[in-house]
Parts: C-alpha cells; sequence; structure tokens
C-alpha cells in the first residue's frame, strides 16, 4: 500500500506512505513528512476518529522529508483494513499549531493482500 499526496498549487509533495505485509498479519513501512515539524513532538496516528496513539519518533530527514517508521500489529492492521483514514497528527515547528494530514485508507485491505502474496 502506497500513497502520496501532493500540493496542488506548488506541485510538491506533502506526504508519502509505503505499508508492505509483514510475519503474522503485521504490517511494516515508513511515512516521509514534509518539513517545518517539530521533531521533538514526533507524529501521533488516529484511525477515524479513534483517539491518537502515543507519539512516534522521526528517525531521520533527508533531501525528500523527515521520515517516521511505521510498525502495525496484526490487531491494528485489522482496524486499518475497515477504517475510512488514517490522521497523522504532527505539529508545526515554528506555531506549535497542530497539523493533521489525513490518510484515505479505500483500497488498503487487497493493497496490502497483494503484497503479501507477492512476498510468498
Amino acid at each position: 500500500f502506497s500513497q502520496t499526496q501532493m500540493n496542488q498549487q506548488n506541485r510538491q509533495r506533502v506526504l508519502a506512505i509505503e505499508l508492505h505485509a509483514a510475519d503474522g498479519g503485521a504490517a511494516e513501512g515508513a511515512v516521509v513528512m514534509p518539513f517545518g515539524l517539530a521533531l521533538p513532538d514526533g507524529v501521533t496516528l488516529q484511525i477515524d476518529d479513534a483517539a491518537p496513539g502515543a507519539p512516534i519518533a522521526y528517525t531521520t530527514c533527508l533531501p525528500a522529508g523527515c521520515l517516521v517508521p511505521l510498525s502495525f500489529d496484526a490487531a491494528m492492521v485489522a482496524k486499518l483494513k475497515t477504517a475510512k483514514k488514517l490522521t497523522l497528527n504532527a505539529v508545526a515547528a515554528d506555531t506549535k499549531a497542530p497539523i493533521p494530514l489525513t490518510i484515505s485508507l479505500n483500497g488498503f485491505a487487497p493493497a496490502l493482500a497483494r503484497t503479501q502474496k507477492l512476498m510468498q
């Protein structure tokens, strides 16, 4: 499963996420977040309207953006398969304003199943 979101005005990438199937029904991957975020605050993940989880730390920043590793156990993958959206909540470095970035989970279940099949 992968998704890239672009700024429609300047055509710059805002975020990119990639997830692949892992052992035991889990999923792993990473998200590339935009620059200008408060790195010490990390990123929280929110499935649909559930409460956000614990912050996940950025691992490094590259010319394309800052990386956040993602690892979901089988129970979380099951929730993602039936959810509509995954929101990544970050914080602006300059203003400390919340920056929610929403990813559509439309097609997540079949895409993850396809990566699982390719790995066999």
